[in-house]
């Protein structure tokens, strides 16, 4: 079997679209957190356009993120690119730091 030239261009295409994980840290102010999704809301981060980015946290997390609320945070976490979704999916929390309390 052979590939064409345009057979190659789709298998490329296809190939960057599913993506890579990317390692990310932010600094903001923790807000929104959703105990049943185990998820939180970042804002006022300097770093990105947008105004807001969620996060997905494990139960290992819980009390720290309680205790996060409303506090100016750092947050490094991985974000996973899904094909075919046109909403960003949120970073999966590695690591959270209470910068002021």
């Amino acid at each position: 079997a052979r590939l064409t030239g345009v057979a190659r261009q789709r298998i490329s295409s296809a190939i960057e679209a599913v993506g890579h994980p990317e390692n990310v840290e932010y600094v903001g102010d923790l807000r929104e957190i959703d105990l049943d999704k185990h998820s939180f809301t970042l804002r006022n981060i300097r770093e990105v356009a947008q105004e807001e980015v969620r996060f997905r946290f494990g139960r290992e997390l819980l009390e720290k993120v309680q205790a996060a609320l409303d506090c100016r945070v750092r947050v490094r976490g991985v974000r996973g690119v899904e094909a075919g979704r046109r909403r960003v999916p949120p970073v999966r929390v590695t690591t959270l730091k209470i910068l002021d309390g």
